[in-house]
């Protein structure tokens, strides 16, 4: 007698999957235990007679869908387009592959969600959620039935960043020697009267500086490292000048006889008003 009911609970199976058409070999609709692991949607509601899972018959329109979900219906989703509840609390189902599941909206678009963080709540354990003002990031953004994130305009979302990165604003950290500029134009400038921390590290999105004042400002020096975007202020001596042009010491005009250029990037001079300047002859 049990055999006789299997068979029909198939045969109604295969009758829901193949309709009046006949089932070929390449597309086997024979109803095959389901269980609730085997479930991607509880569209189907009814759980039959002694079945104590939800039925696994896939969706077949959005509005057999919770809430704002969708039906997604297409080759990563297979899901039964039909099942039966056995006396025996198990549910048959056809393996057509013809039943949608169920998904939030945000699942029709490919991409990550665009919009910003909020809180550090949001962020990996690591990071935290600040502002990057170097990108426009939005506060919200919704899935369109396009598949298309569409996002506000106000750029007042914020970023998730490794805790070492999110200290806003450039490191207060001033300089102590030339070299820490970075270029041959700059030098440091170590001002006594003014405090500048020597080290500074970013720590939970905050910079942490120590409180020894020794470090100074990074300045664009008219006269170059080398000297070498200002003329020698050195005056000739008598035989330096080249071929065709003499030496003239004017006694009205200071000219220093020697300068050379020192570390800090300026030419300092001796005060001996004994140089000139080369004339034609």
């Amino acid at each position: 007698m049990r055999a006789r009911k299997l068979m029909a609970m198939m045969t109604v199976i295969i009758t829901l999957a193949c309709g009046t058409a006949a089932c070929g070999d390449d597309d086997d609709t024979s109803a095959a235990p389901h269980t609730s692991e085997d479930a991607g949607s509880d569209a189907g509601a009814d759980t039959g007679t002694g079945c104590t899972e939800p039925d696994p018959t896939g969706c077949t329109d959005d509005d057999q869908c919770p809430g704002d979900q969708f039906c997604a219906r297409g080759e990563d989703v297979c899901q039964p387009s039909s099942c039966i509840c056995s006396e025996e609390g198990v549910w048959f189902c056809s393996e057509d592959c013809g039943g949608g599941e169920c998904r939030d909206p945000e699942a029709r678009c490919e991409e990550p969600n665009p919009a910003g963080c909020q809180d550090h709540e949001a962020c990996a354990s690591n990071e935290l959620c600040v502002p990057d003002e170097a990108q426009c990031t939005p506060t919200e953004c919704v899935c369109t039935e396009e598949g298309e994130w569409f996002c506000n305009r106000d750029c007042s979302g914020k970023v998730c960043k490794p805790a070492d990165e999110a200290c806003q604003g450039p490191n207060p950290e001033g300089c102590t020697q030339n070299s820490d500029c970075g270029a041959a134009d700059l030098r440091c400038d170590i001002d006594d009267e003014v405090c500048i921390p020597t080290g500074c590290s970013c720590q939970g999105g905050e910079w942490v500086c120590d409180e020894e004042c020794g470090g100074g400002v990074c300045e664009r020096v008219l006269n170059g490292i080398s000297c070498d975007l200002f003329e020698n202020p050195q005056g000739c001596t008598p035989g330096s000048c080249s071929a065709g042009k003499e030496c003239v010491i004017d006694p009205e005009v200071c000219i220093s006889s020697y300068c050379v250029c020192t570390e800090l990037g300026e030419w300092a001079c001796v005060d001996d008003c004994a140089g000139g300047e080369c004339r034609d002859i």
